[in-house]
């Protein structure tokens, strides 16, 4: 083998820990090939691990691990970790990814599906072509299974928001914040965990980290920054710039106006993962003209951030399909709806089964206050409900919020598409919360073609 340069040296001695010379001992054989039996497992005295020591000569100059970042949060894990990854990427590193919607090097799926947990981090983490792995590491996960790794060089906590309650044993947002925090904790020693500043619940945690913190905030008056500024790293937004303060220099990375997916900063929840990921970045020590390069060149569509408020139009009605499924994220994306629809605002929504049924009425409620007219659907995947349940606690939110909301229930979520896009006009506006993505992509794509043959989309999927 390369590099293995070792001997066996038999000595015949009255005391080994002398020089021979000195006791008059003597060499008896040198071996090339020597055995390791009778170290691992003598007739007398200690066994010694040699395996281990052989080990260590040969790899001693080489890195034993790859940097790990790993992102948590309720809300924007998996377009922080999208970013993250892309902007590696760009740099020429093979990064290994885990997310919700899959297992990727570079830019290739090696397996599609929910692979946030420990095994799918586990397959990144062994697989000797990657040299950095970007880890979505989620709350089911880390229930199950703990972390895939021992401690990452950066973590990210995007935010901890009323999401999973009820589920796994976990009943209190404290609780929550408990399981989340392992991201925080689980960090090396001279390594960064990047926080929201703005983030209540985030904040709560800050006495569990022991490594190094990066705040972020979209306000630069933030009062944890100010008091922060000089003994942590920040990442803000100041006059539509990010900006990082490090070491108590001031940088400017770019203007928001610049980065596709906050289009032009009014998809605010987009802002918030842009700051997450810049710090995230500079925690990596990563150049600064990198990072701009990065965020500016990730785009707001299918593509690359696949089921995040991705826009398309049919025959002059916008249509956004959105992975949105707790309070938050109905919040935030209905909010940024609003700033770009000129005409009706029609909603699909629904949530899956094992959410509360406090969230279910609290969705109905937002819907109700945001949209002019609201399909409720159902997924497919009714995680433990009876069908139509979720559905009707939704249409129950909606009635206490406004009796004389207009709505109507089509459980299928799929035909529910259909409906909306029969009854939308040009510069009406479609937000549909989906369970999943490509049979709605696909119906969209037959609409745009086939838009006075609604039979044929009909047909297409009832088969």
């Amino acid at each position: 083998m390369l590099g293995l340069d070792i001997c066996g040296i038999d000595i015949c001695t009255e005391d080994i820990s002398k020089p021979i010379i000195h006791n008059n001992g003597i060499v008896m054989e040198v071996n090339a090939a020597p055995g390791l039996r009778m170290h691992l497992s003598p007739s007398e005295g200690a066994a010694r691990d040699l395996g281990k020591e052989i080990v260590n000569m040969l790899y001693n100059n080489n890195p034993y691990n790859i940097p790990v970042i790993s992102i948590t949060g309720t809300n924007g894990k998996t377009t922080v970790t999208r970013v993250i990854s892309h902007t590696l990427s760009k740099m020429g590193y093979c990064v290994g990814m885990t997310s919700t919607s899959g297992i990727y090097i570079n830019d290739e799926c090696i397996d599609s599906g929910d692979d946030t947990g420990f095994e799918s981090a586990k397959s990144i983490l062994i697989n000797k072509d990657v040299d950095v792995a970007v880890l979505e590491t989620a709350r089911g996960g880390m229930i199950k299974k703990g972390l895939a790794y021992d401690l990452a060089d950066v973590s990210v906590i995007t935010n901890i928001t009323q999401d999973h309650l009820g589920i796994d044993g976990i009943n209190t947002m404290e609780e929550l914040c408990y399981v989340k925090s392992l991201v925080g904790e689980a960090v090396k020693e001279d390594g960064y965990v990047v926080l929201n500043a703005d983030d209540y619940w985030s904040k709560s945690i800050l006495n569990r980290i022991k490594a190094n913190i990066i705040l972020f905030s979209k306000d630069s008056n933030n009062p944890l920054l100010k008091q922060n500024k000089l003994s942590n790293i920040c990442v803000y937004l100041e006059n539509k710039n990010i900006v990082v303060v490090n070491e108590g220099k001031k940088h400017t990375i770019c203007n928001i106006d610049e980065v596709p997916i906050t289009l032009g900063g009014k998809l605010m929840f987009n802002v918030e993962n842009i700051l997450a990921t810049c710090g995230a970045l500079v925690g990596l020590k990563i150049d600064y003209c990198m990072i701009k390069n990065g965020i500016t060149s990730y785009l707001l569509n299918s593509d690359k951030n696949a089921g995040r408020f991705n826009c398309y139009n049919v025959n002059g009605v916008n249509v956004i399909l959105d992975y949105g499924h707790n309070i938050d994220g109905y919040n935030a994306v209905l909010s940024a709806v609003k700033y770009i629809n000129k005409g009706k605002l029609y909603g699909i929504v629904g949530i899956p089964g094992d959410r509360s049924d406090d969230m279910a009425l609290e969705i109905g409620k937002i819907s109700s206050h945001h949209l002019d007219y609201i399909i409720v659907k159902e997924d497919k995947d009714l995680r433990g409900r009876k069908q139509g349940e979720i559905a009707q606690l939704i249409v129950d939110g909606v009635k206490k919020r406004d009796t004389k909301k207009k709505y109507e229930v089509v459980l299928r979520e799929e035909e529910a598409l259909i409906k909306a896009l029969n009854i939308s006009q040009k510069g009406d506006t479609i937000v549909m919360f989906f369970e999943d993505m490509a049979p709605l992509v696909n119906i969209i794509n037959e609409f745009s073609i086939y838009k006075d043959e609604n039979s044929y989309i009909d047909k297409s999927i009832s088969n």
